[in-house]
């Protein structure tokens, strides 16, 4: 798929975040966007920043959701419609947790179109992500989503094709191979776009548990380039910090490659995965693949570390112990369903059947559809971009109900 199209489907995921389309012989649509890790490098964890960000994050402007504001990205209308096999329906009006026990700090994914390598920090299409990722969980907490300066869609996809171009020339040979002279290596005083991004996401954190934590129990969740940004925040301010680390409920870095203490270092010396919905200080890890679309040689996702062989963590948020269980999936209207609904949202409980698979050099989770002939539902929920993607865009679509259920379980809520 060209850059074009790329961007192209990306610009309507973003302007059009939550509706779900079925797949078409491009590859397909639905609802999130972001970045690769170990192609593009945007969602890995940036290396130790240096940098200290001028962000001013007792500005509430900069926040895409924030208890203490009105009319935020979150403040959506977010009733929906749960739809059964048999096509009838269910309204289900959505009631936020008003001042909830237990908070949770977001980080978008790859959603920016700004130019550059940076983003600005006024909220325009990362609004889109707040709505469909971030906004339910005000069912169980108290939601924080700091605006951070992203790379944005037009990086990201500029960094493909240069690896692409690399690629291809390694491949090639010349006579002229090694002639060229090197180009000039860039100021060293000004920060990598990762580092630039990171050191906002490092002042936010900081800013919300110094001014608004009070002591509460905490949720991260990040998809993609987020969890990747989230990934470095962990390492340096959580996990070897006792006192915050016993406040951390869990840490969904959803849409990255976490290494697994299964061969080679964990992660993390102190947060292992989630192994039961009742365990606290933990790790949940996934990037998702239909069963008939396993991920390629070339995946994004997944892939086991190639120079100590650590494997990457899947943990299943359906079935956090092992084996497979249902999904508690959540789209935007206009999309997906194939039954006509009067709510802003859909929802399919047990459509969607979710289990961690390995093969030699891949960790990922894996989504049937558990349609029969006859069943209202839809055979195609999307989310596919090309085949080294997987369905990245709905990783979190698909799991959502199952996320915010867990949430609630840690906090000891009903």
């Amino acid at each position: 798929m060209s850059r074009q199209r790329l961007l192209g489907a990306f610009a309507v995921l973003v302007l059009f975040a939550g509706a779900c389309t079925s797949s078409d012989d491009s590859g397909s649509t639905s609802e999130n966007e972001e970045e690769t890790s170990e192609t593009t490098g945007s969602d890995e964890a940036p290396e130790e920043a240096e940098y200290v960000s001028d962000a001013d994050y007792s500005d509430q402007s900069i926040w895409l959701c924030h208890p203490a504001v009105d009319g935020d990205a979150c403040d959506i209308d977010l009733d929906a419609t749960l739809i059964a096999a048999d096509g009838t329906t269910t309204v289900e009006p959505f009631e936020p947790l008003v001042d909830a026990p237990v908070d949770c700090f977001y980080l978008y994914p790859t959603s920016s179109t700004d130019p550059g390598e940076n983003s600005d920090l006024v909220p325009d299409s990362e609004a889109a992500m707040a709505h469909n990722q971030i906004a339910r969980f005000a069912e169980v907490c108290n939601v924080y989503a700091p605006m951070y300066r992203s790379i944005p869609l037009g990086a990201l996809f500029d960094r493909i094709e240069e690896r692409q171009a690399e690629e291809n020339d390694e491949s090639g040979s010349s006579e002229d191979e090694g002639d060229e002279e090197p180009e000039e290596a860039a100021d060293s005083s000004e920060p990598a776009p990762a580092e630039f991004a990171y050191a906002d996401v490092e002042a936010a954190f900081a800013h919300y548990m110094a001014e608004d934590n009070d002591g509460k129990p905490f949720v991260l969740v990040g998809h993609s380039q987020g969890s990747g940004m989230m990934r470095t925040l962990v390492s340096e301010q959580i996990d070897d910090e006792d006192e915050v680390r016993a406040q951390l409920l869990s840490t969904m870095m959803i849409g990255t490659s976490v290494r697994s203490d299964s061969e080679g270092d964990p992660e993390f010396a102190n947060i292992p995965p989630c192994e039961s919905p009742d365990q606290t200080g933990c790790v949940i890890s996934f990037a998702t693949f239909y069963e008939d679309e396993p991920p390629p040689e070339s995946s994004f996702f997944g892939r086991r570390d190639p120079e100590d062989g650590a494997r990457v963590l899947c943990t299943n948020p359906a079935h956090l112990a092992g084996g497979s269980g249902p999904l508690s999936s959540y789209y935007g209207a206009g999309g997906t369903e194939t039954v006509a609904v009067t709510t802003p949202w859909v929802h399919y409980e047990g459509l969607l059947v979710s289990e961690c698979v390995s093969s030699e050099d891949v960790d990922w989770l894996q989504i049937t559809n558990t349609r029969q002939e006859g069943d209202a539902r839809p055979a195609d929920v999307g989310g596919r971009l090309t085949p080294e993607w997987g369905t990245h865009l709905s990783d979190v679509n698909m799991t959502i109900g199952n996320l915010i259920e867990l949430v609630k379980t840690q906090s000891g809520g009903e």
